[in-house]
This record gives C-alpha cells, sequence and structure tokens, in this order.
C-alpha cells in the first residue's frame, strides 16, 4: 500500500495535519526556452484547527517529488 493510500484510511484527530509535496519540470512546446520547475507544498488538516497548526511537524507526510532528469 502506498503512502497516500495508507494517510487516507488511518482515523484523524483534533490537532493532525499532513503535508503533501510534489513537483514537475516543464519545457515550452517547442523546446527553445529554458525548463520550469515546480514544487507544490499543501498543509492539509481535517476539521476545525488553531491558527499555528502548520508550525509543527506534520503528523503525516507525503512526498511525491519525482527525479527531474
Amino acid at each position: 500500500m502506498d503512502q497516500a493510500a495508507a494517510a487516507a484510511r488511518r482515523s484523524r484527530r483534533a490537532g493532525q495535519w499532513g503535508r503533501w509535496q510534489l513537483n514537475d519540470r516543464f519545457s515550452s512546446a517547442a523546446g527553445i526556452r529554458g525548463w520550469t520547475y515546480w514544487l507544490d507544498t499543501f498543509n492539509i488538516a481535517h476539521g476545525s484547527a488553531d491558527a499555528d497548526v502548520f508550525s509543527s511537524e506534520p503528523t503525516v507526510f507525503i512526498d511525491e517529488r519525482g527525479p527531474l532528469r
């Protein structure tokens, strides 16, 4: 079972949150420009959460960053 599926099956408790990171690299269609690199980070809390909930270490970390070749 992969990390995302395992994280989805766990029960959530107040104060818990997860961080999900993924990346990608793109070039122009003609290949005449350089590469564009994207790193997306999503911090997700379930239900109500304190204002500083994302300042602690995440309960679940899903790393879907891939090689950029």
